[in-house]
């Protein structure tokens, strides 16, 4: 009985942890968003001085990537789970509310571009890795789900192979990721063309991160679990390392390249760490928001350009403090995400479980 109490707090903190850093990344964009409009800011203003510093989303999508690592390994750790079933179940649980995303997402976000939305900008979004094939984001957060999509890709090789669970081969691929990191960074020629590609390296670390923790969280007391406690240690200590380089870099030469980053990897970190153990028992509204922080995720950005839009018909409601447009944003995205939830993404979980289920 003791190691499954301890499984069910434990995901009661990992849902928790996912509602925080929706929150957190939320809180970024309708901050910029509002702050930054010549009309509706006024006061609260400093807030935009706070995320220069401070990034909050960095901070969530790394609290995002760490849970994924977390969670998505345990997906191939029985003989009754095979690889077309994770698939089945990753695509129903991952695509439908997408797709809702971005149709809604075209409309509302898209005319406020200058760019033409084309078929084929809708095409390749829709397969999430858009960037691959050449077309921009509809939504610009899309990018995290690519790189969702690769590390899925990598744990599906690993398990094929028979590697999954071993964990000084999980700590091998991050300090090859580092590699790819370090070439990147100094040698321009073969740099990323895209900012975000130029990052992966590290966000897929971190999701390895979550694999090394997750095993090292194994119920069993043993040697076996001992040795993957210290290469969790280790590798928590090589994923604090770019930050802290970035950080000392900063305080002893004064250069400040990637420091807000280096900041939000670094409290991201701590917050999955320590929350980990310390949201054992979260209240209930922050689990569920943990439940609903994919929809959130997805459509906070819709939700806040149709506020936006409402406001600047209205101009009793310019000039508010920040905390107005914050309130009213989070509470209209969690109700839409509460619907969402309801209507698309557990009717898409439960036939992904099903159709698993035929095919195992």
């Amino acid at each position: 009985m003791k190691p499954t109490t301890r499984s069910k707090t434990r995901f009661k903190s990992i849902d928790a942890l996912r509602g925080i850093a929706a929150l957190l990344v939320l809180l970024l964009h309708v901050s910029q968003v509002f702050l930054q409009s010549k009309k509706i800011a006024a006061t609260g203003v400093g807030m935009l001085d706070f995320i220069k510093v401070i990034d909050l989303g960095r901070i969530g999508i790394t609290i995002f990537f760490i849970i994924s690592g977390f969670v998505i390994c345990k997906s191939f750790n029985s003989k009754e789970k095979e690889l077309k079933s994770f698939v089945i179940k990753r695509f129903f649980r991952l695509y439908p509310l997408f797709w809702f995303s971005l149709i809604v997402g075209a409309f509302v976000l898209w005319p406020i571009g200058k760019q033409h939305l084309d078929l084929g900008i809708l095409a390749g979004n829709a397969t999430m890795i858009p960037a691959f094939l050449g077309q921009p984001f509809v939504i610009g957060l899309y990018w995290t789900l690519e790189t969702e999509l690769l590390f899925y890709i990598l744990m599906s090789a690993l398990y094929f192979f028979g590697v999954l669970r071993n964990s000084t081969v999980i700590l091998g691929l991050t300090l090859l990721c580092y590699a790819a990191l370090v070439i990147f960074m100094f040698v321009p020629a073969i740099q990323p063309s895209l900012p975000h590609w130029m990052a992966t390296p590290y966000h897929l670390s971190l999701m390895l991160l979550g694999v090394s923790m997750r095993y090292a969280f194994e119920e069993r007391e043993d040697e076996a679990r001992l040795s993957r406690r210290r290469i969790a240690t280790l590798h928590l200590l090589l994923l604090l390392a770019i930050p802290f380089y970035i950080i000392a870099s900063y305080l002893l030469r004064g250069i400040d390249a990637n420091l807000p980053d280096a900041i939000a990897y670094l409290i991201g970190i701590s917050i999955f760490v320590i929350g980990l153990k310390a949201l054992r028992s979260a209240p209930s509204y922050l689990v569920y928001l943990g439940t609903i922080s994919y929809s959130i995720y997805l459509l906070h950005p819709i939700v806040f350009t149709l506020v936006r839009k409402a406001v600047l018909q209205v101009p009793a409601l310019y000039g508010l403090h920040i905390s107005f447009y914050l309130a009213i944003c989070t509470v209209l995205t969690i109700i839409f995400s509460a619907l969402t939830y309801k209507f698309i993404e557990a009717p898409a979980n439960a036939i992904g479980k099903k159709l698993a289920q035929k095919n195992t």
